[in-house]
């Protein structure tokens, strides 16, 4: 797994489309790739599916 930020234009998230932004991370591993963004997202998904129990 790689995290660099997002300077290629070739590279989009694969949950968001969103392509290169300033400051945008991407983390990319098994050819897909996910923002930082999105990664935000599914933290608070996980974290309200576990307060669920």
């Amino acid at each position: 797994m790689t995290i660099k930020p997002l300077v290629d234009p070739e590279v989009h998230c694969n949950w968001c489309g969103r392509g290169p932004e300033p400051r945008r991370i991407v983390v990319t591993g098994a050819g897909m790739a996910i923002c930082d963004d999105c990664v935000d997202l599914a933290v608070v998904l996980i974290e309200e599916e576990k307060k669920r129990g």
